[in-house]
């Protein structure tokens, strides 16, 4: 049976004692109210288009598998941080899957502009900069002026502040966001599904012993080779 790891983690969370919770909630709430564009991104389901549905079925391009893993995901209707935490990729990562397949035409387009921009920022398509002309706050003005007061201690999204082209928010907002997608969400090694599932009728073992047996083999070459050289040394 599929284990789905996004439940374990919720369930994991669900188990604290009350008072535990309680504080979480509070503490998530007053996060929350102050970053509430990170929802648009992490609640987002990504959409197969006839093209994605068809490569997922026949794997005509021989992508790496992590693709289709990515591609199975979406056609299960999970979310951006429900494939985070399944595929134990960071939210950066699982960002840069969903530009390959969008770019490939697999995954429909999504209707929001702010949403394209996010998910390119932290997937590393857009810039600071660019990031903030594809949400419609500056344009290829600002990003020029910013541009030029640019030094080794001031990026431009300092001068775009500076210039008073964004608010300390907005830029505050996505930086955190950035950052916070480099992590990865992982449960306790004892709550993670066994890896031995994926083998069937001893394969698993087989493999371990044939390991097994190529490793004495090597150790006795190394040993013969040693006492050639002990030998000549004498």
């Amino acid at each position: 049976m599929k284990t789905n790891i996004f439940d374990l983690f919720i369930n994991k969370i669900l188990k604290f004692p009350f008072p535990l919770k309680q504080l979480l909630y509070m503490k998530l709430w007053e996060e929350m109210k102050d970053y509430s564009s990170k929802t648009c991104f992490v609640s987002y389901v990504p959409n197969l288009t006839f093209k994605g549905k068809t490569e997922l079925d026949n794997k005509t391009c021989g992508f790496d598998s992590n693709i289709y893993r990515f591609l199975q995901f979406c056609a299960e209707d999970m979310s951006m941080l429900e494939i985070s935490i399944n595929t134990f990729l960071s939210l950066e990562e699982t960002a840069k899957y969903f530009e390959f397949c969008l770019e490939q035409g697999f995954l429909e387009k999504p209707d929001s502009n702010k949403m394209l921009a996010v998910i390119g920022f932290i997937a590393g398509k857009y810039r600071t900069g660019e990031y903030f002309k594809q949400l419609g706050k500056i344009n290829d003005s600002d990003i020029e002026k910013a541009l030029n007061l640019c030094s080794e201690t001031k990026r431009i999204g300092e001068n775009l502040l500076e210039l008073g082209a964004i608010s300390e928010e907005d830029l505050n907002q996505i930086l955190l966001l950035k950052n916070d997608a480099k992590k990865r969400y992982v449960l306790d090694k004892d709550q993670l599904p066994d890896v031995q599932v994926c083998f069937s009728g001893g394969k698993c073992e087989q493999e371990i012993e044939s390991l097994k047996n190529e490793n004495y083999k090597l150790k006795r070459k190394i040993n013969q080779i040693l006492k050639l050289v002990k030998k000549d040394e004498l």
